[in-house]
């Protein structure tokens, strides 16, 4: 009713069915339907494994990624908190 296709009809894909196949019952399918063996179809639908190698470039400005904590502000949400010391450094690093 808006937007670019306004006034056309516009089609949606949807599920036929609500089926859950499990791993077993596709490869009894795929081999009841087709002339594979099932450690055909086995080694067809292994699960991928992904790995994420970042390149150095990354990993370097992963590394360089510096932390530092606003205490006042950490005070001011949690409604008072601990005091400081007098003459404590606001700004330290409590990581490092």
């Amino acid at each position: 009713p808006i937007g670019t296709r306004k006034g056309q009809t516009v089609y949606f894909a949807q599920p036929k069915t609500e089926q859950y196949f499990t791993n077993k019952m596709l490869i009894e399918r795929i081999v009841r339907e087709t002339s594979l063996s099932e450690g055909d179809v086995k080694n067809a639908l292994k699960t991928p494994k992904i790995v994420f190698t970042p390149k150095q470039k990354m990993r370097d400005a992963a590394n360089a990624v510096e932390l530092s904590i606003d205490r006042s502000a950490v005070k001011a949400s949690t409604g008072g908190g601990t005091a400081t010391e007098p003459g404590e450094d606001e700004t330290e690093n409590p990581l490092g």
